[in-house]
């Protein structure tokens, strides 16, 4: 049985939601899949329109008056920057779990849906344009309680109610290890990623060392740390995709949790970067030690100052050498 679903795509600009397209996923019993895009004329009109893939959906091939359906390159199921919204191994556990079907029991428009407001990068997607933004979750969970859920959806088993915000922090994030969204007492988002029982080192150790050694080489990383859940240790990386600034004002990072709730009253927004651009683009104060050259630019609404890396030559070597090594 054949089974088409279409899903508004919203991208978040200037610290909103706006809504940027119509996409078709057509998914079979065979599980053959294919989809197509098109983009509202409104939001190609748009002065601060980004692509969402310029692969294979640059806005600037399109025409301003009339948009036109598009596909996927190399008769790709999804486009690339759709399929990177989508969460990968784990979260689809977490999605599973949360609505009690089998493994691999959805379809992947499902998984699309369900990913949640913590998903990687700065898309969203809704069945009508009826249905609410994603509102603002309090994400500051105890990273105790997250390790505990994670470990229990790794090895298979239920979740207990207390447990529940792993459905929230886990759903949206790539890769294959256990790992959650998890804001910290000074209101920093991070990425944290668990042991699981079939460990034979530690992992978390290992991470920090391998990224560590990436940044002493000129690699551009993100900031990062290592905290002990019980006997063993959480690897933390600071999430590149999001970074917190007044709407005209300077980047912000409140000391505590108090002035970070506070400041969500205050409209202080927290912008999304683009997960295809998310390490070539992010502001001075959130960049790791190791600065690379850059230029400067301006967000769109926004006053303040995003430095981009420069990928000179040097770097992308170094980038290479380590890649290889490793």
């Amino acid at each position: 049985m054949t089974g088409a679903t279409r899903l508004l795509v919203f991208a978040h600009l200037d610290g909103n939601w706006t809504q940027c397209g119509k996409l078709t996923m057509t998914e079979r019993a065979d599980g053959h899949m294919s989809s197509t895009f098109e983009y509202d004329g409104e939001y190609l009109a748009l002065q601060n329109r980004v692509e969402l893939d310029p692969v294979s959906l640059p806005p600037q091939q399109t025409s301003l008056s009339r948009s036109s359906i598009q596909l996927p390159i190399n008769v790709a199921p999804l486009f690339g920057a759709f399929r990177d919204s989508t969460p990968d191994a784990f979260g689809r556990r977490v999605i599973e779990r949360k609505l009690s079907v089998a493994l691999n029991g959805l379809r992947e428009a499902d998984y699309l849906l369900h990913a949640g407001p913590h998903r990687v990068g700065a898309l969203d997607f809704r069945l009508d344009s009826g249905t609410d933004a994603p509102a603002h979750v309090d994400d500051s969970f105890d990273l105790e309680e997250l390790c505990e859920a994670a470990a229990r959806i790794d090895d298979g088993l239920t979740v207990p109610r207390e447990l529940h915000a792993i459905f929230s922090q886990g759903a949206g994030l790539g890769g294959a290890r256990p790992k959650a969204s998890f804001r910290d007492e000074h209101g920093v988002l991070w990425v944290s990623k668990f042991p699981t029982k079939t460990d034979l080192f530690d992992v978390a150790s290992v991470e920090l060392a391998t990224l560590t050694l990436a940044a002493k080489t000129g690699v551009h990383v993100p900031e990062l740390k290592t905290v002990a859940v019980g006997e063993r240790n959480v690897f933390l990386s600071q999430r590149f995709d999001r970074f917190r600034a007044h709407r005209y004002g300077s980047t912000s990072c409140p000391s505590d949790r108090e002035q970070y709730l506070a400041a969500q009253e205050r409209a202080i927004v927290e912008p999304r970067v683009f997960y295809m651009s998310a390490l070539q683009r992010r502001p001075a104060m959130s960049l790791s030690r190791v600065v690379p050259p850059t230029r400067t630019s301006r967000l769109p609404g926004l006053s303040t100052v995003v430095q981009s890396p420069v990928l000179t030559t040097p770097r992308a070597f170094s980038s290479g050498c380590l890649s290889t090594s490793l």
